[in-house]
């Protein structure tokens, strides 16, 4: 069935009201006040995860999209009324949140620069690992890191791609060859580095875990059974670690 005759006649009904400003409800600018929180703690996540540029310029405009969209539904049901409610501010922000932020992430998700992102990926691994035991074997990495690579990457150049961003930390000091061999490289973690990251690492898994809880609500609102909390890794151990850090202060 065709909207097109409905959509004229809003179309008709906006041209035909005089210009006027429109203002929010309390309740409505409280539920606003709300997303903004959360929308820059979001974007100040992406920064800690190193999100690509096309990315995080398109979230730049979500704050403003937001309100639009407000505004668009407002003057299709309540042309007339100067007072902007809160249930039409909930909509927009749902429609943000849920159909906006997914789309953009699907768009750009193949955008960033995979060396570098590569390079940022080892080195976040290692101070990851290292926060659990001081060694780490290439072939665990190379496991760990298989989603890094397109799909059609052969094994020898994961193993490649892995040895050739081990090097470099090598040569920075974050690790050291303790034995190597035909079947594997086994490195010593320096314990100096991860602790001098600690915090850092501690925000990105926090800015991680965020992500995935926003992920998940979003599937949920399409999803009629509940969906089980996933936790990203280190993060129940970061809890951990912060408990027993508080409790000896």
């Amino acid at each position: 069935m065709s909207c097109q005759g409905a959509y004229e006649a809003t179309i008709r009904r906006l041209r035909a009201i005089d210009p006027q400003t429109y203002h929010l409800t309390p309740e409505a600018f409280a539920v606003w006040y709300e997303f903004q929180k959360w929308y820059y703690q979001r974007k100040k996540d992406e920064r800690v995860l190193k999100s690509d540029n096309a990315f995080m310029e398109a979230m730049g405009k979500l704050e403003g999209t937001t309100a639009r969209l407000a505004l668009v539904l407002h003057l299709c049901e309540r042309p007339n009324e100067s007072m902007v409610g809160v249930e039409t501010m909930e909509r927009a922000i749902e429609i943000a949140k849920y159909m906006v932020v997914p789309a953009l992430r699907y768009t750009f998700i193949h955008l960033t620069d995979r060396a570098d992102s590569f390079e940022r990926w080892i080195q976040e691994h290692i101070i990851a690992v290292g926060s659990e035991r001081s060694t780490v074997t290439l072939s665990a990495i190379r496991r760990s890191a298989r989603r890094q690579f397109d799909e059609g990457v052969s094994a020898i150049q994961q193993e490649t791609d892995v040895r050739l961003a081990m090097d470099n930390l090598v040569a920075g000091g974050w690790v050291a060859v303790l034995e190597e061999n035909k079947k594997t490289t086994l490195y010593a973690i320096n314990q100096t580095i991860c602790n001098l990251y600690r915090d850092y690492r501690w925000s990105v898994i926090e800015a991680k875990q965020r992500r995935e809880d926003d992920m998940r609500e979003s599937v949920q609102k399409w999803t009629p059974q509940k969906l089980e909390r996933k936790f990203v890794t280190g993060y129940l151990q970061m809890l951990k670690a912060k408990e027993q850090s508080n409790q000896g202060e």
